[in-house]
């Protein structure tokens, strides 16, 4: 019997594992990302030769001889900067995913999306050369109709700016976490907690996007148990002093929040800590935070209430349905496909008959 000479084929890990760096690094080395330093992008181009890394090509399925496709995809994000936490967590999702099934993802961003016609031409000419996109941030109507209309199979990682049922996409498909049933049972709990008076806060609120579900998650919740929401208990800008704006904002009131939702870890712990100079300690049944898996010990939040995002299955599914939309082509499909969330360490109602949960208000040291 001749003995096979055919070579296993070099992944983007195995090049990772040999420069000593991250795959996600790997990838954007090899897409002349400029957030790559020039040695590095050298010495990944140079190991990539020298292994015999390929890129997009057809392989050997494992086990039966038959051939499996693998594919150049490219992740762009929109209105947002690479090197964002969230961000970073959801590529090496994405790049370990797509190592697993063999293929390429090469990422850029489009950091201002202002301008719709603008992010629509620059979106199908980063696309041309690729079999398929995946797309994270500010997504709006004109670029899904650009998409669908060049038959570029896509997929969203997270909500678009747009309802995408309407569009009839055959081509694009939404993966996201259920933002509204997350900033629905945030509220719940706290309502079952007997708080009646609950804040809500975030860096921006964006039409369409994740916190904008979080905040009617938190109305639906209120509407369930027939309490009003009152504007000045949701505060929903102020970028990266949101959190200090915030307390500053509650302890103005006559009758401040005693509870909240967060749904953004990083705001979460900006806030817990402006509320402690205040001379006021969160206590952890009252306050729900929305967050991703790999944030919870940078941000020190273990111990609170949790509702989780998990980027690993998001990524997985994400690179897994872009397969699907390359090999069978546009057909009447789903337009969102919803991955489930988990949650850790929820507070329950207060025991006893007629207990109640003798709430912290701002200004109150506990």
């Amino acid at each position: 019997m001749t003995k096979s000479t055919t070579k296993p084929k070099v992944r983007l890990r195995d090049i990772a594992e040999k420069a000593e760096i991250s795959i996600s690094a790997v990838s954007m080395a090899l897409a002349d990302h400029p957030g790559i330093g020039e040695q590095t992008k050298q010495r990944v181009r140079q190991l990539s030769r020298e292994m015999g890394y390929r890129g997009t090509r057809v392989r050997p399925e494992s086990g039966n001889g038959s051939e499996k496709q693998t594919y150049r995809f490219g992740f762009l994000l929109l209105g947002a900067r690479l090197e964002d936490e969230v961000v970073s967590g959801c590529l090496h999702g994405l790049t370990t995913s797509a190592a697993t099934s063999g293929d390429r993802i090469e990422i850029t961003a489009i950091e201002d999306a202002s301008d719709p016609h603008q992010v629509a031409r620059r979106a199908l000419e980063y696309a041309k050369d690729l079999d398929g996109l995946l797309l994270m941030g500010m997504v709006g109507r004109e670029l899904l109709t650009r998409l669908e209309e060049s038959n570029v199979p896509s997929v969203v990682l997270g909500h678009a700016m747009v309802d995408p049922g309407p569009l009839k996409l055959k081509n694009t498909l939404v993966i996201t976490s259920d933002e509204i049933a997350m900033g629905l049972l945030a509220a719940a709990k706290l309502i079952e907690r007997g708080h009646t008076r609950i804040g809500f806060l975030c860096e921006h609120l964006i039409k369409g996007l994740a916190h904008s579900h979080w905040l009617a998650g938190y109305a639906w919740a209120h509407a369930a148990a027939k309490l009003p929401t009152e504007p000045a208990l949701a505060h929903t800008s102020g970028g990266s002093a949101a959190a200090e704006h915030a307390a500053e904002a509650f302890a103005r009131l006559d009758a401040p929040p005693t509870a909240f939702v967060v749904p953004d870890a990083r705001v979460a712990a900006r806030f817990l800590e402006a509320m402690a100079r205040r001379g006021c300690k969160v206590r952890d049944t009252d306050i729900v935070i929305g967050s991703q898996v790999h944030l919870v010990k940078r941000y020190h939040i273990e111990q609170y209430p949790l509702i989780l995002e998990d980027l690993n299955q998001l990524a997985g599914v994400a690179v897994r349905e872009l397969r699907l939309l390359c090999q069978q082509g546009p057909r009447p499909r789903l337009s969102e496909l919803l991955v489930p969330f988990v949650h850790r360490n929820l507070p329950e109602p207060p025991s006893g008959v007629g207990g109640s949960s003798e709430p912290v208000r701002t200004g109150q040291t506990t």
